[in-house]
């Protein structure tokens, strides 16, 4: 079965996108840039390396090489982004009770994976927030499964992918704790449960408050991304703009954020978290 959505997602992907992959030419070098800086001083800093955070550069090192005498780091682009959006249907499978339960819920996943614009809008793209939300998504379906089968080591691997969802964005940490935070208050408000949901994703948490820092003070010499700061400094919008960009940034349907987090909200109070 996820030979087959495998199979479908990447057909799907294939026609020409609209969304410009204007991304992938900004970091598919970011690997050859960091050995070139190391190859000096890394001490003096490394600002060749594109202002996309430290989960850009694994993706880098995977698809560099398809680049020079294969010339199919877009299709390698693909693969990844759908290989990422299949390891829920992996969960789903090994973490129901039983199998009918778990092939229900991948249907229904794939379903609603194929009526979405994901497959022909973003898995061509080099824009990697598929695999970051695919990374997250798996973070809250093997943390609420932990609560459900405390008997499982699951919290390992909740831990391990709220980590690497946090390495695409500098904010993602904060913004899934202040999630969690605020989900946990919505519903028990327990502080036993608390200490549940600090075992579950804390530990990922942190790896990445602390990682993603580092990797900034490494090419800037700076905890903060410089990169996005200088570009933000380009442009300084009127009142009015500022205004409607805040409105948009939480409720535009596209990406805000209580529209685009409102269905994970939803869901950690519906379960009690």
């Amino acid at each position: 079965m996820v030979v087959g959505v495998f199979v479908i997602l990447i057909l799907v992907s294939q026609r020409d996108p609209f969304f410009m992959p204007t991304d992938l030419e900004n970091w598919i070098e970011d690997v050859n840039n960091l050995q070139v800086c190391l190859q000096h001083s890394w001490l003096a800093g490394c600002s060749k390396i594109s202002k996309l955070a430290i989960g850009y550069l694994a993706n880098s090192a995977l698809l560099q090489p398809m680049r020079g005498p294969y010339g199919i780091a877009d299709a390698g682009v693909a693969v990844l982004q759908t290989a990422a959006l299949c390891l829920p249907i992996l969960a789903f499978i090994a973490t129901s009770r039983r199998l009918r339960h778990g092939l229900v819920l991948s249907g229904l996943y794939l379903l609603l994976l194929l009526l979405s614009p994901i497959p022909t809008f973003y898995i061509p793209s080099g824009s990697l927030e598929v695999q970051s939300g695919a990374f997250f998504g798996m973070a809250i379906l093997l943390g609420l499964q932990k609560l459900r089968q405390p008997e499982r080591p699951l919290h390992w691997f909740s831990n391990l992918f709220v980590l690497a969802a946090c390495l695409y964005k500098d904010p993602n940490a904060i913004t899934f704790s202040a999630s969690v935070l605020l989900a946990w208050i919505l519903s028990t408000a327990s502080w036993p449960r608390l200490r549940q949901l600090a075992v579950l994703w804390g530990p990922g948490l942190i790896g990445a408050m602390v990682i993603s820092p580092l990797w900034n003070l490494f090419r800037y010499h700076s905890l903060l991304p410089m990169g996005y700061v200088e570009e933000a400094t380009l442009n300084r919008p009127s009142l009015s703009q500022a205004l409607f960009s805040l409105w948009g940034l939480f409720l535009s349907p596209n990406g805000g954020f209580v529209v685009f987090w409102g269905a994970a909200f939803g869901l950690l109070i519906l379960v009690k978290l």
